[in-house]
């Protein structure tokens, strides 16, 4: 085989061409390019986190839309859609701090700190843990559910926040995720060069 058979034509830089034999080209292979990715891992800490995260969503998730399902409540009609809007709204609040789409509500609100997250999901867990108690009957049995299942959710959700709080671990927390973020930015950095 002549060295002109197996080569490949390149434009380099300058915009010459160039001829190179493949076992010249300083390319990933697949299996190499595999390799990478499987050391590209999120940490245990950052999973953890992310966990926790999700908990959070799930549980404002099933708040907000047990305030949509039936409930047998011997208060006026006013006043329990004034209470089912607030707490639909604190859900939507909740849920965007979670996901982090605002920065002003993780850096500017009393969200941003720990204790006070921790605060308000346990708030939560009271509402939801009345509420439940309330909605007794054949009418109100999933919603008397969901809100257990967001009361249970709350209280883990508002301890873990409380603890992240007390042992300072929001740098921990701040960390990980950056170091995630730089672990998708390799990532696909990789994936663009193979």
């Amino acid at each position: 085989m002549s060295p002109e058979e197996g080569a490949s034509l390149i434009i380099d830089q300058n915009g010459n061409d160039t001829k190179i034999r493949p076992e010249e080209t300083s390319e990933i292979s697949i299996e190499e390019s595999s390799e990478k990715f499987d050391k590209i891992r999120p940490s245990v800490s950052f999973l953890i986190f992310r966990l926790h995260s999700l908990v959070c969503i799930f549980s404002l998730a099933l708040m907000a839309v047990s305030q949509a399902l039936p409930k047998a409540h011997d208060v006026p009609y006013l006043i329990l859609r004034l209470e089912q809007m607030y707490i639909l709204f604190a859900c939507c609040i909740g849920i965007i701090t979670e996901l982090e789409v605002s920065q002003w509500l993780n850096e500017k609100t009393a969200l941003s700190g720990m204790m006070a997250r921790g605060t308000f999901y346990l708030f939560f867990a009271i509402i939801a843990a009345e509420e439940s108690t309330e909605t007794t009957g054949t009418e109100g049995h999933l919603t008397s559910l969901f809100l257990s299942t967001a009361g249970i959710g709350f209280v883990i959700s508002g301890g873990v926040y409380i603890l992240i709080g007390l042992f300072c671990l929001k740098g921990l927390r701040d960390k990980t995720e950056k170091e995630n973020n730089e672990r998708i930015r390799k990532m696909i950095a990789m994936q663009e060069i193979v």
